[in-house]
């Protein structure tokens, strides 16, 4: 691969999620018009794989074989990340997803507990099976990678080590249940809900200062973005809409943050579902992530 080239997974997924649609999301980025905006910014990406597992309903051998598969492509991702000095991609899929690519980054890492995510979602994501309300599998990621759930989920974790609760921030949530509250409470785990940051006089400024002091630690930062955490007037084609979301405008500011402020090893875009795209609104909101995250 080219040394500016972007490495990047494919994971065309819904495991469990039966009104399905974000199996076609991964897709976006190989379209001609996609090709065409990103070639304009000089921004090439290298598929080093591309993944597909699609449920209906949850199956734990089908779980299991995804989430693995997956784990292994990401030492690939993160070494050439690194060795390249351009963050890797992955693009999915369902937000499950997630637990293959970051627990595939903290095991191929030299010190997992110096690892950081910042998790950018409408969502917590931090259902078990016992507290589910859903049965979805997409609503468990972020308690799979704290080590949270019976030994049913976390039978189907990949990995060996989880996220450190501490180097652990959401931003944008503000669709949840109070089990998942009280789980990440009762971690530690830090959220800034959307209301919050819609709410501040100087968003940009603030969240910049709380991003910065709350990664000072880490060595290696990623960053997992599920679309939904964008209010649906501006990104309305995803799998779980929730209004009151943030702006474009903030969510780029918290790349250009990252990415230019942090030491940033790779990025992670999940719920895009094609069938409920208006007027390319959501893909436009794609690509000015991927070219703030990339271009050089």
């Amino acid at each position: 691969m080219l040394p500016s080239a972007v490495p990047t997974l494919l994971v065309a997924s819904n495991l469990g999620n039966p009104r399905g649609g974000t199996e076609f999301g991964p897709a976006v980025l190989q379209s001609l018009q996609f090709s065409e905006w990103l070639n304009q910014e000089h921004i090439q990406l290298h598929v080093v794989e591309s993944l597909e597992y699609l449920a209906k309903s949850f199956d734990a051998n089908r779980a299991t074989e995804f989430f693995e598969d997956h784990y292994a492509c990401m030492p690939e991702l993160l070494f050439s990340a690194i060795q390249h000095g351009v963050p890797f991609l992955v693009m999915g899929g369902d937000h499950s997803c997630a637990v293959g690519s970051w627990s595939g980054v903290v095991d191929a890492l030299p010190v997992p507990e110096e690892f950081g995510l910042i998790w950018v979602d409408a969502h917590l994501d931090s259902h078990t099976f016992e507290t589910t309300h859903s049965g979805n599998l997409h609503g468990m990621p972020l308690a799979m990678l704290l080590g949270q759930g019976n030994r049913r989920l976390k039978a189907i974790y990949p990995g060996k080590c989880r996220l450190k609760p501490a180097n652990v921030l959401v931003i944008g949530a503000r669709s949840y249940e109070d089990e998942e509250r009280a789980l990440l409470e009762r971690l530690g785990v830090r959220w800034i809900e959307s209301e919050y940051l819609l709410n501040l006089e100087n968003a940009t400024e603030w969240l910049n200062n709380e991003v910065l002091a709350h990664f000072s630690h880490c060595q290696y930062v990623g960053m997992s973005i599920d679309l939904d955490a964008l209010d649906p007037a501006i990104a309305p084609a995803v799998a779980t809409p929730a209004s009151s979301g943030l702006s474009d405008t903030l969510l780029l500011a918290l790349v250009d943050i990252v990415r230019s402020r942090l030491p940033f090893i790779g990025l992670e875009i999940a719920e895009f579902s094609p069938r409920k795209e208006l007027e390319g609104k959501t893909e436009a909101v794609i690509f000015n992530i991927l070219k703030h995250c990339f271009k050089l």
